[in-house]
């Protein structure tokens, strides 16, 4: 089986594009602040297998990536670190 990847797009205003590709069933993708290395309480985003997705961006500002972990919340994949101002 292929290894997981996402890949952040773009952000307009406060909603960030991304495409994922080879997650498993019941994964999730959240935001991660680059500073502290914590993921964000929310969104929390349902996605599984291969598609896009458009996500309303919820912290403040500063460097996050985006993060796809399992269904117990272990490490998939990550995207490139992107800034919100």
């Amino acid at each position: 089986m292929a290894s997981p990847i996402i890949i952040f797009q773009s952000i307009k205003g406060q909603q960030v594009a991304a495409q994922y590709e080879n997650l498993p069933q019941g994964s999730h993708v959240v935001f991660v602040n680059e500073t502290t290395g914590k993921a964000l309480p929310s969104p929390v985003t349902a996605a599984s297998g291969t598609g896009t997705l458009t996500v309303t961006f919820s912290g403040g500002s500063g460097a996050y990536h985006l993060q796809a972990q399992d269904q117990a919340g272990a490490y998939l994949a990550r995207s490139v670190e992107f800034y919100v101002a």
